[in-house]
């Protein structure tokens, strides 16, 4: 793997954490404050955008959107967190293969 390619996954990991960080603002706009929480929400997406747009320069979007699938575990573990949701063994399973993916995919990139 290139010193580029890892910039390329770098860019597309930290959208997944832009990606849960928006969804989480979101879930708490629709419990209140929702001017507050919306804003935010969009504002990380639209910062999420660009940031994957930089990733799309560097990596193939067949590499780079696998990797994006990793935004189910940071949206997993982010309500677990943030919001106290609970998550059971099968979801747990689920986000251990999503990331198995994403592993398999970023090496070969």
């Amino acid at each position: 793997m290139t010193a580029m390619a890892l910039q390329g996954i770098i860019l597309a990991v930290a959208c997944t954490a832009m990606e849960g960080v928006a969804q989480v603002f979101l879930k708490m706009a629709s419990r209140g404050q929702r001017k507050l929480w919306t804003a935010l929400g969009l504002a990380t997406f639209v910062t999420e955008a660009v940031v994957y747009t930089l990733a799309l320069q560097i990596l193939d979007v067949s590499v780079a959107y696998p990797i994006g699938a990793l935004s189910f575990v940071m949206v997993t573990l982010l309500s677990q967190w943030w919001l106290r949701e609970k998550i059971d063994r099968t979801r747990w399973a689920g986000v251990a293969l999503i990331i198995a993916g994403a592993a398999l995919v970023a090496t070969r990139a």
